[in-house]
């Protein structure tokens, strides 16, 4: 890790522990991330924006789901994709 990074983080390069971005990335930032998704702000945006979509359609870091109850009847293909391999 490089002095600019630790700087960067707030720690120094002999108390950082790249595991702990892994737990962070694995088990925090998931469930942060599913929890802003549920405001209820964005699931109204979601309700309106979600139905337009048609045909075959890529959702790209489709994760729990959470758009999953919007798609509608215009959609004969959804194909889901997350980079952390949840779906």
């Amino acid at each position: 890790m490089s002095k600019a990074a630790s700087r960067h983080s707030g720690l120094p390069v002999s108390h950082w522990n790249p595991e702990w971005m892994g737990l962070y990335n694995d088990r925090v930032l998931p469930h942060l991330l599913s929890l802003a998704m549920r405001n209820k702000d964005l699931a109204t945006y979601r309700g309106r924006l979600v139905p337009a979509a048609a045909g075959r359609v890529l959702e790209i870091g489709i994760g729990s789901g959470l758009n999953l109850p919007f798609y509608g009847p215009g959609v004969v293909e959804l194909i889901g994709l997350d980079p952390r391999g949840y779906a």
